[in-house]
């Protein structure tokens, strides 16, 4: 695959990963709750915003990388590749919150928190590890985690 094309694809995949809660509302607007980000919006709106917001941001990730590449630092590319680590603890926010929605049982709900904290805890370690040194295999599987 051509690299500007697969880097488009992650940056594309990381940004609908950074909106996951955004897209759980569009998905899901219709919930009994209410929804968190929208008031007033129809629906269309609030989906081509959402396109439109995964696109910005998709391109603003892809910029960055292409810029780092570019620039060659290391520094520059320890910090990015940290960052791209500390960026998917977002989307396990969105996976706790939804889990926790969905279960009534106390007790369950303590064994899930403690399991999506440990899993972020993970990620900022793993970052701070990446920063700090070369960490490849942490890489390859969040960048798996990624596109699967």
């Amino acid at each position: 695959m051509h690299a500007k094309l697969k880097d488009a694809l992650f940056s594309f995949s990381l940004s609908n990963l950074c909106l996951l809660n955004v897209w759980n509302e569009v998905l899901e607007g219709n919930r009994p709750s209410g929804s968190y980000f929208r008031k007033s919006s129809d629906e269309l709106s609030f989906l081509l915003s959402t396109v439109v917001a995964g696109f910005l941001l998709a391109a603003c990730i892809w910029g960055a990388m292409t810029l780092v590449r570019k620039l060659g630092s290391s520094f520059l590319h320890k910090l990015s590749e940290s960052a791209f680590l500390l960026l998917l603890v977002i989307p396990f926010s969105t996976i706790l919150r939804e889990i926790l929605i969905s279960i009534e049982n106390r007790s369950a709900r303590y064994v899930v928190v403690a399991i999506v904290l440990t899993v972020k805890l993970a990620f900022i370690t793993a970052a701070v590890a990446v920063f700090l040194s070369p960490a490849k295999p942490i890489l390859r599987f969040a960048k798996s985690f990624v596109f699967s």
